[in-house]
């Protein structure tokens, strides 16, 4: 069954509630956090393309990159998300006086079930033959991409560097996919600075932890 990325997209915003705009990667991740869905990145900048030529999606005026909602269309995705919740709790039951019975209640000694707690998968992506972090090249793609001037900017490298830090750990292979981005993406002077700043500032926070 065919996802409808316009709808999803505008859940999304709706209920990430930010000021300051969605990116992309938020807009992704909130899908797939709260509908169940695996997004299929292409599909979903198409959509975000229809959406923003229709006017159904505005870019931010300060935070490029990131996308609000017409005030038409957040109508109509609360109406819709209204909806769909009043749809789910199904109709009123009617109240019934039941008379009181006196019931002898049996012990009975019950297994505890360990519930399991789903982890979400690291993603990857291999270029010629090498393995790289498929959440940063997939902010890497998606700051050149669209909107501005296909290099990456501060607010893209922030990112860029939330991708890599979401473990806590600075893996081999993020270092290794930050080393690829570098040499293979346009920064623009201040974006530049900025990723490399933050990354040795946070290498530094890293091993000093590691002395104590």
């Amino acid at each position: 069954m065919p996802k409808n990325y316009n709808a999803l997209i505008a859940n999304a915003i709706v209920g990430l509630k930010s000021r300051k705009g969605c990116s992309r990667i938020a807009i992704k991740k909130y899908i797939e956090a709260n509908g169940d869905v695996e997004v299929y990145q292409p599909a979903m900048r198409r959509a975000i393309k229809v959406m923003v030529e229709n006017g159904d999606l505005l870019v931010h005026e300060t935070h490029r990159g990131s996308f609000v909602l017409s005030d038409d269309a957040k109508a109509e995705a609360k109406a819709a998300i209204k909806a769909e919740l009043k749809k789910a709790k199904g109709p009123k039951k009617k109240k019934t006086t039941k008379k009181k019975t006196t019931k002898k209640k049996k012990k009975t000694t019950k297994k505890k079930s360990k519930k399991k707690s789903k982890k979400k998968g690291h993603s990857y992506r291999t270029i010629k033959g090498v393995k790289y972090d498929g959440g940063m090249l997939d902010a890497a793609d998606e700051a050149v991409d669209g909107n501005g001037d296909g290099r990456v900017s501060v607010e893209d490298a922030k990112e860029i560097f939330a991708e890599a830090a979401d473990g806590g750990k600075y893996t081999a292979v993020e270092k290794k996919t930050m080393k690829y981005i570098r040499a293979n993406y346009k920064f623009t002077k201040a974006g530049d600075t900025w990723l490399r700043k933050a990354i040795a500032s946070w290498a530094a926070k890293k091993a000093a932890k590691k002395k104590r």
